[in-house]
């Protein structure tokens, strides 16, 4: 159940006036105290959740995530959002968090184009100082993007959605891996990264966006592909080398060559810091190939079996759905060449092109996620859970109930034309 513009809770005296977002965990809205008449932002848990045997798993965590958001709260800094309040309605907790005028970094980048380099350090920094706070009280936001990071008046930046913190707390566990792949780095698409060094990262390329106008090429494409990133300057010449030394530093693709702490990666960006002179460090080799013989076959995760048959509603709250516009996925797959269509009812059908694979919505034409990997077809197992992709001669397997990457299945000698899954939902056949 969602709640619809005009309508007026029962437990606290707020207004609900539009749904502004909605993600695989949270659904935010924009409302009006109807005493004090000002507006807020009220977030839920997502209603199709409901659906998934965790959750109460799910609930527990954002109740918990609630409390600890609200002690960060009390810190008072002014680049993070401030968590008023927690409380249930119709048995759905709610969080109340102040609404921040104005847009995202990333909207202002679309306006107006690369940014000079004093305005988006200036930005970044204050970002960066608001979690060394969050990382002091052990909470790693995990995705400090452009998107999340609110361009408010007087050119103050505010750090907004702390309510998807994977690692929030030892006790929470990680009931979903969000992150935005263009921002993303490598081992928190494969499922880990609760370290400081995420958000190191995370941020890096936030200003790499801020300064470019570009978005950096994908980790997952430089860990799979042996991609270099590109330099800032080569997209903006007029760049400083100490601004694209602090750049690449956070962006490094290894965890242990990043800056280790927020604190470290601030004092990259400090005015009167000299430029940082880096190591040179040899390009990733590519993966080599084993033979079949010296690996054996691991099996693959046991398969959940449907407990009714897919619909546009259920698979909306299965799948995670990553936010888009970040990713330029459309225009990334537009620019591909399409290899396969698997449809999964009259609404909803996966299309697979050379950069990857896509959840469509054929009623509205919208993209509900992506997965960005090389792919020239694939197959996908009959319960809907798991999606294999074709890359030359590999084979990479991903889970879709939860997003992960699972494994990259290699040693084949020729190039794989073709995979399909086994009825019993165990067995590839390729």
């Amino acid at each position: 159940m969602y709640w619809q513009p005009g309508q007026k809770l029962k437990t606290r005296p707020y207004q609900i006036e539009a749904m502004i977002g909605q993600g695989g965990f949270g659904v935010t809205y924009k409302a009006r105290h109807l005493e004090l008449q000002h507006q807020v932002v009220l977030k839920t848990p997502n209603a199709m959740l409901r659906n998934d045997p965790a959750y109460p798993r799910f609930e527990e965590r954002f109740r918990k995530e609630g409390q600890m958001l609200a002690q960060l709260s009390q810190q008072a800094h002014p680049s993070i959002v401030r968590v008023s309040d927690l409380f249930t309605e119709d048995d759905i907790p709610c969080l109340v968090m102040d609404l921040v005028p104005g847009g995202s970094l990333f909207d202002l980048v679309q306006e107006r184009g690369p940014l000079p380099e004093t305005e988006a350090v200036g930005y970044i920094r204050q970002i960066a100082d608001a979690l060394v706070v969050s990382h002091d009280m052990g909470i790693v936001h995990r995705d400090a993007h452009a998107l999340n990071i609110m361009v408010a008046n007087q050119n103050r930046a505010v750090l907004i959605d702390f309510g998807i913190a994977g690692d929030i707390a030892p006790m929470v566990s990680n009931t979903r891996n969000a992150f935005n792949p263009a921002f993303a780095p490598y081992e928190q698409i494969l499922g880990g990264g609760g370290l400081p060094t995420v958000d190191v990262y995370t941020l890096g390329a936030a200003l790499y966006y801020a300064v470019t106008g570009q978005l950096p090429t994908p980790a997952a494409k430089r860990k799979l592909d042996n991609l270099a990133l590109i330099p800032p300057k080569q997209h903006n010449p007029q760049i400083s080398d100490k601004l694209q030394a602090a750049i690449i530093q956070a962006m490094a693709l290894e965890a242990a060559n990043r800056p280790q702490t927020m604190r470290d990666f601030l004092a990259l960006l400090q005015p009167n810091q000299q430029p940082v002179v880096m190591a040179t460090q040899k390009a990733m080799p590519p993966p080599t190939q084993p033979s079949p013989q010296v690996s054996p076959p691991q099996p693959l995760p046991k398969q959940k079996q449907p407990a009714a048959a897919k619909t546009s509603a259920n698979l909306r709250g299965y799948f995670i759905l990553p936010e888009l516009t970040a990713q330029g996925m459309v225009r990334r797959l537009g620019r591909g060449e399409i290899r396969e269509v698997i449809p999964l009812n009259q609404e909803l059908t996966i299309v697979i092109a050379g950069g990857g694979a896509a959840l469509f919505n054929l009623r509205t034409g919208e993209a509900l996620w992506e997965i960005d990997c090389p792919a020239s077809s694939g197959a996908m197992s009959a319960d809907g859970r798991l999606l294999a992709l074709i890359g030359d001669k590999d084979i990479y397997l991903w889970d879709l109930a939860t997003g992960r990457f699972l494994r990259q299945l290699q040693g084949h000698t020729d190039s794989v034309i073709i995979v399909s899954f086994i009825t019993d939902g165990q067995t590839m056949a390729c």
